[in-house]
């Protein structure tokens, strides 16, 4: 993202909206200030996370309201967006080991990033998955892939 697009993303709802506005002061309360690991955590560990590790990064949180499957969705949508070749093993484990929302979107991301590498472990997922949205998923990527 260039220098003027980060300007601009930042200068989005949280600025305009007429709560903020209104309401906003700055932090007082120590106790309110975000935990220094939560602030810009890697997309890449948070994909990798247990089931144990979600409950310990959300306890006392709002992040816990999405719950694990649907953070996890949009840590994937995350790395299909960013399209680096190096979710590609993250992403491999989520198609392996995750509930089926965020396989589909493993799936997805897989697909956008393009590395033939995935190919292999999204075959094997086909073979033995379940969920219709999750096959769509996984032929798509495949089919994307083979071109």
């Amino acid at each position: 993202m260039s220098g003027i697009s980060k300007q601009l993303y930042r200068q989005t709802s949280q600025d305009v909206c007429p709560w903020n506005v209104k309401f906003s002061r700055e932090l007082s309360e120590s106790v309110l200030a975000p935990h220094a690991d939560k602030i810009s955590p890697s997309p890449l560990s948070l994909m990798a996370m247990s089931s144990e590790d979600w409950r310990d990064f959300s306890r006392s949180s709002p992040t816990k309201r999405s719950k694990r499957r649907g953070f996890l969705r949009n840590v994937a949508v995350v790395l299909g967006n960013r399209g680096t070749p190096d979710a590609v093993p993250a992403l491999v484990g989520a198609l392996d080991n995750d509930e089926s929302l965020v396989r589909e979107h493993a799936a997805w991301a897989l697909e956008r990033i393009g590395d033939r590498s995935a190919r292999e472990p999204l075959r094997a997922r086909e073979s033995r998955e379940t969920d219709t949205a999750v096959i769509a998923a996984v032929r798509s990527a495949i089919r994307a892939l083979d071109d």
